[in-house]
């Protein structure tokens, strides 16, 4: 597996214990059926979904890339969805995550992306601005 911000975020929220307020607001702690890289299965609830994306384009003096990584939670509750993304952006903010990358959030609040199936789930966002530690 490549050392990706997605996998590197991954191993962070997977060291998380049931204390942490991310994973009280969540109610559970993060495991492989609760927790994936790109897009959750359809059928599943109250899923985290790490999306990389480009960001901006690299600097010119190539030595410097400017990723972003969206956390996704599909939830049926708008509190669980709410406050657990409060607190990935809480814990987030400026954290150096092993020691290889430092994530900052692109908004203050988390935004919530789309209602399905008559609101029986629904699609929070935060976003995070990726800057490599050399």
């Amino acid at each position: 597996m490549a050392n990706t911000i997605a996998n590197l975020v991954a191993s962070n929220l997977m060291n998380l214990t049931a204390t942490n307020p991310i994973c009280s607001a969540l109610e559970t702690t993060f495991s492989a059926s609760n927790l994936f890289i790109d897009f959750e299965p359809d059928s599943s609830l109250s899923t985290i979904s790490l999306c990389p994306y480009g960001g901006s384009p690299p600097n010119k003096d190539r030595h410097r890339q400017n990723p972003s990584i969206q956390i996704r939670m599909k939830t049926d509750s708008r509190k669980k969805g709410l406050s657990t993304q409060q607190e990935f952006i809480d814990y987030f903010t400026y954290r150096a995550i092993n020691n290889t990358a430092i994530l900052t959030p692109v908004q203050s609040a988390p935004i919530s992306f789309k209602t399905k199936e008559s609101g029986r789930w629904i699609i929070y966002v935060t976003n995070y601005n990726v800057k490599y530690i050399k």
